[in-house]
């Protein structure tokens, strides 16, 4: 089972208990819930996450994610470095190149193989 299977109700109480999320009040967590929907939405669909000084002035990150043998995320492969260097004319490339590697990490893991009756399949 991955995250996309996991039902609204339980992906809702994870992202409740997480770090960094706002007071519970109702409006306040249901805008937040809504702009995090939509990010992970757009991180899963291209396949990376971009880190554009959230962290710090001048700094930019790329992550991917590795999966293991039941589809599950694992952990992840990321690279960091001045924005110009992560952000610049080699993001595609970049882009490209994190997704193919943590895809062979995830192999390693047995990521799309069917070990014991594990349906997990690589996109």
């Amino acid at each position: 089972m991955t995250k996309e299977d996991l039902p609204e109700a339980r992906k809702s109480t994870q992202l409740a208990t997480s770090p960094g999320v706002p007071s519970r009040s109702r409006g306040e967590y249901s805008r937040y819930w809504r702009r995090t929907s939509v990010a992970l939405a757009e991180v899963r669909a291209k396949g990376y996450a971009v880190s554009d000084e959230d962290v710090t002035l001048g700094i930019a990150a790329l992550g991917t994610p590795i999966f293991d043998h039941t589809g599950a995320i694992r952990a992840a492969l990321s690279i960091s470095g001045v924005r110009p260097a992560i952000l610049g004319r080699d993001f595609g490339e970049l882009c490209d190149l994190m997704i193919a590697e943590a895809g062979k990490v995830s192999a390693l893991l047995g990521f799309g193989l069917d070990i014991a009756g594990s349906s997990a399949t690589s996109s």
